[in-house]
């Protein structure tokens, strides 16, 4: 059984990715980077730092595919420029809110900790028997939603500054960063189950 200090050594793989790569996280589904969206999604500290994640598997098999096909949304970041703005907000917003007290939490060992090798190496195709839309170590599911609208995006956004701004960083374990707002019927309760890598 791995070490948390070795599994965290992994999730910094993921913070150096986030906040220092040129191209922001998360990356298109076919992507030639996309292990820069595994290390994200691979551990319960930053799966949620952005509704995107887990990105769905790559319908084409690879990027090469995808670019015979045509779908150069699926390959490239660029393909959509007025998103990235969006993206990295968020994320940076994800990182004092939430991100930064969680991972205290987590060396202090309030807080537990989970990670999956499997979604770490499964490139383009999910490891699971079907997608995975759940977020490790968390009972929210990815919600595209909030960075696709730039009105729900804004309400989102200004809710978590005016939360932030009022109450602080988030304190308690098993907080929830991704909102379930505009999910509809298939939005989990806030008391659903954690999702955990099975060993």
């Amino acid at each position: 059984m791995e070490s948390l200090a070795r599994k965290m050594l992994v999730t910094l793989g993921a913070v150096l990715c986030l906040f220092v790569q040129p191209t922001p996280a998360p990356v298109p589904r076919c992507s030639p980077y996309i292990i820069i969206n595994k290390l994200v999604e691979s551990n319960s500290w930053t799966s949620d730092s952005n509704a995107y994640f887990p990105v769905p598997p790559c319908e084409y098999g690879g990027p090469r595919e995808a670019l015979a096909a045509g779908d150069y949304k699926a390959v490239f970041v660029m393909a959509e420029p007025e998103k990235i703005p969006r993206h990295n907000f968020y994320e940076g917003l994800w990182f004092m809110k939430t991100g930064l007290p969680r991972m205290m939490r987590y060396l202090a060992g309030g807080e537990k900790y989970y990670f999956s090798r499997d979604i770490l190496n499964e490139g383009y195709k999910h490891s699971t028997p079907h997608v995975r839309t759940h977020q490790l170590g968390r009972p929210t599911i990815r919600n595209p939603t909030v960075m696709d609208s730039q009105k729900l995006y804004d309400s989102v956004v200004k809710g978590k500054i005016r939360d932030l701004a009022i109450n602080g960083p988030d304190t308690k374990t098993q907080n929830h960063y991704t909102p379930s707002i505009g999910l509809g019927a298939t939005a989990h309760a806030p008391h659903a189950p954690v999702h955990a890598p099975h060993h």
